[in-house]
């Protein structure tokens, strides 16, 4: 049975590199990465209207990011795929967003302040883990991820021996189901991560992304099972060199 040690540099690649992942993405993640940049400068201005338009459009630029189903709005390539600002590496390493009760700080290494952009929801109303996560990784690309029930799966699944018999996963033969959680996150994060040596983070979630979306699941009420998921990524992974 094929492990995390499988997900190895070449297969990242084949996988992340494919064009139904990459359709859509070459477009709409740079826009988000480019709006990020606006809200950096923003941050370094005494103007507080221009603080809070520019997280603005980063919120909805992260938004449209996530969009289900492949319905991103993409209006111009304004920004090249695979650019970097000039900035990126000396980034704070925390940031004040307004919300509709006030101002929260979001540091880079802190997880109770991750949460504050979902937990109260009157801070950003209508975002959920997988957005927020966007925006993290956007502000802070190389440190966060972006959390999904793609990669999630994924990644639990090439990990089973790690998180069988914890309160989300408790045997084999349970039916894969994961939801985007704060707590998932922490695990998620660090293994990506460390998994990131010589192709940038993102990468690492697009071929999770992209070996979860190459799963053939079974057709209502029938459940797959870990045990037949993990038999499905091992065919997948050993077909690619």
């Amino acid at each position: 049975m094929v492990d995390w040690s499988a997900l190895t540099e070449s297969r990242i690649s084949a996988l992340a590199n494919t064009k139904s992942n990459l359709d859509g993405f070459a477009i709409t993640w740079p826009n988000v990465l480019w709006c990020a940049e606006q809200f950096w400068q923003a941050q370094l201005s005494a103007d507080a209207g221009r603080r809070k338009e520019t997280w603005h459009h980063l919120v909805m630029a992260a938004g449209n990011f996530k969009r289900q189903g492949g319905s991103q709005i993409r209006l111009l390539r304004a920004v090249r795929p695979g650019h970097v600002w000039p900035n990126e590496s000396k980034r704070p390493t925390s940031c004040t967003v307004p919300t509709l009760t006030g101002d929260v700080r979001v540091d880079l290494g802190d997880p109770v302040t991750w949460r504050l952009l979902t937990e109260n929801k009157r801070s950003v109303r209508g975002l959920g883990v997988p957005t927020a996560t966007t925006l993290l990784s956007a502000l802070w690309p190389g440190a966060h991820v972006i959390i999904d029930v793609r990669d999630l799966t994924a990644t639990v699944g090439l990990n089973l021996d790690e998180v069988v018999g914890n309160r989300w996963v408790r045997q084999l033969q349970d039916p894969v189901r994961v939801r985007a959680s704060w707590g998932w996150y922490e695990w998620l994060q660090p293994k990506v991560i460390a998994k990131a040596h010589n192709v940038e983070p993102v990468a690492v979630e697009r071929s999770l992304y992209e070996l979860d979306a190459r799963v053939k699941r079974p057709a209502k009420p029938e459940k797959l099972t870990w045990a037949q998921y993990v038999k499905a990524v091992d065919a997948i992974l050993l077909a690619i060199p």
